[in-house]
């Protein structure tokens, strides 16, 4: 039987001068304001530049807290092919697919999850703050919804958190021309810093 530790529920990673610590809150979580019952991984995502931390909350798919279901009814403990058949088979997306063992899951699953933290990061970054009129017609909410006002209320608050990181010019440059644009570089770097944490 092969058995690991879950370094996708807590870890640590510098990635462009920026350090971060990710941290599963909740592996059975409803995402904020939605209809949809489906339920999610909600993980605390702590971002350090020089002395300002910021933190926010993530919500990773319903997908990826499928898998997560599946390791901890295992106990994180699988017999040789029991892997293969309960994980690879049924997940293609994300590379899934081509997993051969546990260590490969932890690293894909820590990507995907750190991949979709930062984009939503330099999306942040880059948004401008719309009112909340164009919040609505963009989004399909209506203007006299008290819940479409938090949520749009929401939204500024953590743009407005995100910038005040005050980012370097360097730093804003690759966030908006590799993160933002999610280039082939900015998938190898996410590889790069994970392999080698």
């Amino acid at each position: 039987m092969e058995k690991i530790n879950n370094k996708y529920e807590h870890f640590k990673l510098n990635f462009q001068g920026l350090n971060f610590e990710i941290k599963l809150l909740d592996d059975s979580a409803n995402f904020p304001h939605s209809d949809n019952k489906g339920l999610h991984e909600e993980f605390k995502v702590y971002v350090t530049n020089d002395k300002k931390t910021i933190s926010f909350k993530f919500y990773n798919s319903q997908m990826e807290r499928e898998i997560s279901q599946i390791v901890k009814d295992y106990n994180w403990n699988f017999r040789a092919g029991e892997f293969k058949k309960l994980i690879s088979k049924k997940f293609h997306w994300g590379g899934y697919d081509k997993i051969k063992n546990l260590k490969e899951l932890t690293h894909e699953r820590i990507y995907n999850l750190f991949y979709g933290i930062i984009n939503n990061i330099s999306l942040d970054l880059f948004s401008e703050n719309e009112s909340f009129k164009d919040f609505c017609d963009n989004y399909g909410y209506d203007f006299d919804s008290r819940k479409a006002e938090k949520i749009y209320n929401e939204v500024i608050q953590q743009n407005e958190k995100i910038k005040s990181l005050k980012l370097s010019s360097e730093q804003m440059k690759y966030f908006e021309d590799e993160a933002n644009q999610e280039t082939e570089k900015f998938s190898e770097d996410v590889k790069n810093v994970i392999k080698n944490s």
